[in-house]
């Protein structure tokens, strides 16, 4: 069942699962937060960007008279588009990976700064208060939250037992994922072991709830292809091209920093050939950034 707000659509989910999604034109798609009421706790999973966004959530459970069960916050890692609502929740602990804590500590509050203009309400930095390295369950509610990075090395996946619903932050999305590593070995094997849950719907961080194993497998193909420049991406949309453009600045980037100068210019090279039939500001300062950096590596 589905219910329309004015910002936000409710999507139930299963028989205790709420998705609320977001849309934002700033983000040119939609983002989840994700629900469940438990036995013991509700759990929510990712808070989008900022305290306004989360009064709808807020409204839900006050509506579903859910205000005195105990509400835990779970954070899929630290991008601040997934973490700006905790501070609507300051009574609650807030899980995610050890790695999700560090790279908040060392970046949230300068990404604050620096994209102040999206937050929705004032936001105030909330770091997790209980972490983890490996997994964390919770028997009593069916829930199993476990270290899953791909997107990012803080990446976590929850596993809902009683629904059959595994929540994956942005370890896949649509139509291709964005690669932030170069380490893509790591993301092959969590979206490999997605394959072993039996699972009925995943819940991206954006996009859309999928019922099937499509996407996963051609996020899977794309990452498998991409280290070694073997994606065909003459025959890709628009948006597909820009995002595999994206994706290669961002590795070709890294590769440079970790000082594996072959690998690098390939990516770079790679990128250019496509970046030169783009349009937006946005390209053209990838566009620069990448010739600069091949400039230093010849």
């Amino acid at each position: 069942m589905v219910h329309q707000e004015e910002k936000v659509k409710i999507i139930e989910v299963g028989s205790r699962g709420i998705a609320f999604s977001f849309y934002e034109d700033f983000m040119g798609d939609t983002t989840f937060s994700y629900l469940i009421k438990g036995n013991h706790h509700l759990f929510l999973f990712d808070t989008f960007c900022g305290p306004d966004s989360m009064s709808f959530i807020k409204k839900y459970i006050q509506e579903q008279n859910l205000e005195q069960i105990p509400l835990i916050v779970v954070i899929t890692h630290n991008h601040w588009d997934h973490f700006w609502g905790n501070c609507a929740f300051p009574e609650s602990d807030i899980i995610s990976h050890t790695l999700c804590r560090s790279g908040m500590e060392q970046s949230a509050q300068a990404d604050l700064d620096r994209m102040q203009k999206w937050a929705q309400g004032e936001v105030t930095i909330m770091l997790p208060t209980l972490i983890f390295e490996e997994k964390i369950s919770f028997p009593a509610e069916g829930i199993e939250i476990f270290h899953a990075p791909g997107h990012t090395p803080d990446q976590l996946s929850v596993y809902d037992n009683i629904d059959k619903v595994l929540i994956i932050g942005d370890n896949i999305e649509d139509p291709m994922p964005y690669i932030n590593e170069t380490d893509t070995i790591q993301y092959i094997k969590t979206l490999k072991n997605y394959k072993k849950f039996e699972w009925k719907q995943l819940i991206p961080g954006h996009g859309e709830i999928q019922t099937s194993s499509k996407l996963l497998n051609a996020n899977l193909e794309y990452i498998q292809k991409f280290m070694n420049l073997k994606t065909h991406w003459d025959d890709f949309k628009e948006n597909e091209k820009k995002m595999h453009f994206t994706n290669l600045c961002t590795v070709g980037k890294k590769l440079f920093e970790e000082h594996k100068p072959f690998q690098a210019r390939s990516m770079l090279v790679e990128a250019l050939k496509i970046g030169k039939d783009l349009e937006g500001d946005y390209i053209k300062q990838k566009n620069e950034e990448a010739a600069k950096l091949l400039e230093k590596l010849s």
